[in-house]
């Protein structure tokens, strides 16, 4: 395992750093252990490193199991209380720990939550992502986002079946995700912190300029993001306000990622971006700075950039809110051996100078075994020379053992290598196989899809036919009641006698549900009515109120031509015969208004007001005049809704002249009082203000003489009972 030496630079103010001294310059973090590191990741103001025995160790602002408060940490301390980890993630207001068992632990840095939380996963983790945002992955291929809004609430969002994305990177208003074939998906924030319960999510749509180009790590925190490709080549999306994009321009570049130069032919490595300025690390050590410098978060020292001086094992870079980390490490020499014969292996051509330094050292030994075998009379050396030979030939066979040995198990590395990629290449046709299977399953569904939408249409279609012809047998219900036999009529048995008024009396009768029937009684006009003799509507009549049966059929007339939620429904008229008197088919209403008034409260009132403007609104829009509206003619059906009545003595707005002194007095105008016969539905408007006042004073009316109102006077009277 190689020692990694983490170097900082950039603002100090919550000891980021982890180390004092000039933080314009880069040095390496303080009292740091070097060997076994395996994860290093920088939050906004926090940064965690992950060593090989699972344990973690944290400086600058966090929680990190210390309580309800802030715990700033200057060098790197231990978090002592965590299990074993094999995977860690810093962000914006949070970190994330994978322990050995998959599961996922989430340390919020947000004032009075737990230090620690469990994550409630439906699998076992693989990867922990995210920077504003945390986003884990699972082991099926399905991401899930955490929602630190009012709680650490997780939600499934998207599996992806070509197995686990390898990067997600999390901004404030959006999120991309590289999938593990190297593709670029982008996805909304807003979409998903906005979504409804029940709405069908977005999925994650591909960046159309990055189709194709296979990405192996996308970088950004705030308004810009790099993205590599595994061909070397860097692009860049958003401001370039200081340079960030290292383009001269300062042009925003919102729409799509754009090419970016990288200078000469150098190899980038690895990318970092933090807030306004992005650093790269090539493969020979160079460290690039582009953007904001102010607190050395470039990472450049004192040059003048882009590019630093050479940093020895420089590999990784880190950036986050202005201050950056470089990753260095160190191999051990038998690391380096083994590198320099696996690449001799591997390509014995290009690396033939290795075979000959391998041959070399067999030469040597051999040359000096030969020197060994001459006797000393022949070349006069020394028995102290014999030494030293003696010695070199040792530690060259020892070299040579060692460089063999190792070659031996590169060979079985090799091997076993081969092996797998003969294991891959089947399962590269098995793959190529199944994708064959996913496309021909995905045209069935297709097909499915189509045939399921025609069925759906047809099925839209039935029941738009369904319900045309449950109009018309309703339609028909109700159109066979227009004109109605005294057969019709006596198969509606009377239930009780609701009351009577001047031409008719109201019966409560039912056939299924409940009607009114109103009967038209034509009696002497000279003698008393009696409700009790029966004579009355069976007998023979001798003198007939004409204007009675002309008021009875122009209710009717005006009653079945107009519709309304507030004017009671007529449902049928029947003439009669000659034993019965003429009758309407209405619908039933419990009560009125004079009856109830006392028992209504203020908000039934003020519906009840809404409702009698409405109906008398529709009543004048049809050029009708009601000249009778009372509270005896405010029906209230089984729910309180109005339902205006009585059009017997209604008049059509556009004639000339109309009846004079009609309608009931305490609710007349004075047009009506003085006989005038040229007045408007204005009349009913007059009678509203009466009816107002009636609600309004629970029944108590002033007492106006007619001669009063005829002659339109103000009203000076005290309010009476009625």
């Amino acid at each position: 395992m190689a020692n990694i030496v983490i170097l900082s630079a950039g603002i100090n103010n919550f000891n980021q750093l982890g180390r004092n001294g000039d933080n314009k310059t880069p040095a390496p973090v303080e009292n740091l252990k070097t060997e076994n590191i395996v994860r290093v990741s920088l939050g906004s103001s926090c940064c965690v490193v992950l060593y090989q025995d699972g344990s973690v160790f944290q400086w600058g602002t966090g929680y990190f199991g210390m309580g309800e408060t802030f715990k700033q940490e200057k060098v790197p301390t231990k978090i002592s209380i965590l299990p074993k980890i094999i995977n860690v993630k810093c962000g914006y207001k949070f970190t994330l720990f994978l322990t050995a068992q998959k599961k996922v632990i989430i340390a919020p840095n947000i004032v009075h939550r737990k230090a620690f939380i469990e994550l409630n996963i439906d699998e076992p983790a693989i990867g922990l992502y995210g920077f504003y945002d945390p986003w884990v992955v699972g082991e099926s291929g399905a991401v899930y986002w955490v929602d630190l809004r009012g709680g650490t609430h997780v939600q499934k969002y998207e599996t992806f079946l070509y197995g686990p994305p390898k990067q997600i990177l999390s901004l404030h208003n959006f999120v991309i995700l590289i999938t593990s074939r190297g593709e670029t998906l982008t996805l909304s924030m807003d979409s998903i912190r906005n979504r409804q319960k029940g709405k069908e999510s977005e999925t994650f749509q591909p960046i159309k300029i990055l189709q194709g180009v296979n990405i192996k790590k996308v970088a950004g925190i705030l308004h810009h993001v790099l993205a590599l490709s595994t061909d070397n080549k860097l692009y860049g999306w958003g401001l370039n306000d200081h340079g960030e994009l290292g383009m001269a321009d300062k042009t925003i570049r919102y729409e799509s990622f754009v090419p970016l130069t990288i200078p000469g032919d150098v190899k980038i490595v690895d990318i970092a971006v933090g807030v306004g300025y992005s650093i790269l690390v090539d493969s020979e050590g160079h460290v690039w700075g582009f953007g904001k410098r102010k607190y050395g978060q470039t990472m450049l020292g004192d040059g003048e950039g882009p590019m630093s001086k050479l940093i020895k094992g420089a590999f990784e870079v880190h950036s986050s809110d202005r201050f950056s980390f470089v990753l260095t490490r160190n191999l051990p020499s038998i690391l380096q051996e083994k590198v320099f014969i696996e690449k001799a292996i591997q390509n014995p051509i290009e690396n033939k100078d290795a075979s000959n330094d391998n041959k070399k050292i067999v030469d040597s030994v051999i040359e000096v075994e030969k020197m060994s075998e001459i006797p000393d009379n022949q070349n006069n050396r020394s028995h102290s020379e014999s030494i030293l030979h003696e010695k070199e030939i040792e530690m060259l066979k020892e070299k040579l053992s060692s460089s063999l040995q190792q070659i031996s198990i590169l060979d079985q590395d090799n091997h076993s290598l081969r092996e797998k990629l003969g294991k891959f290449s089947e399962m590269e046709e098995i793959v190529k196989a199944k994708d064959i299977e996913i496309v021909n399953i995905n045209n069935k569904i297709e097909v499915l899809n189509n045939q399921l939408e025609k069925q759906n249409q047809k099925m839209e279609n039935l029941q738009k036919v369904n319900e045309i012809n449950n109009l018309r047998k309703e339609k028909s219900k109700l159109t066979k009641f227009d004109i109605m036999s005294q057969e019709d009529i006596d198969n509606f048995p009377i239930s009780k006698f609701i009351g009577r008024g001047g031409s008719s009396k109201v019966m409560k009768v039912s056939c299924q549900k409940f009607y009114a029937l109103k009967i038209l009684y034509i009696g002497y006009n000279d003698e008393e009515y009696d409700d009790d003799d029966d004579d009355n509507d069976h007998g023979n009549f001798r003198k007939y109120d004409y204007d009675k049966v002309r008021r009875f059929m122009n209710e009717f007339e005006i009653m079945s031509k107009i519709s309304h939620p507030n004017i009671v429904k007529t449902y049928g008229i029947c003439y009669g015969d000659e034993n019965h008197q003429p009758s309407i088919l209405l619908e039933y209403c419990p009560s009125n208004l004079k009856k109830m008034n006392k028992k209504l409260n203020n908000e039934e009132k003020t519906r009840i007001i809404y409702e009698i403007c409405s109906g008398m609104k529709y009543i004048h829009q049809c050029g009708l005049i009601h000249r009778d509206l009372k509270p005896e003619n405010i029906l209230l059906d089984h729910e309180k809704h109005v339902k205006i009545c009585d059009f017997g003595i209604s008049t059509l707005s556009s004639e000339n002249t109309h009846t004079s002194f009609i309608g009931t007095p305490v609710y007349m105008s004075p047009e009506q009082h003085n006989n005038d016969t040229h007045y408007t539905n204005k009349v009913d408007v007059y009678s509203f203000g009466i009816l107002l006042l009636f609600m309004l004073t629970n029944g108590q009316m002033p007492h106006i003489p007619i001669i009063d109102i005829i002659q339109g006077k103000k009203n000076t009277h005290t309010i009476r009972n009625q």
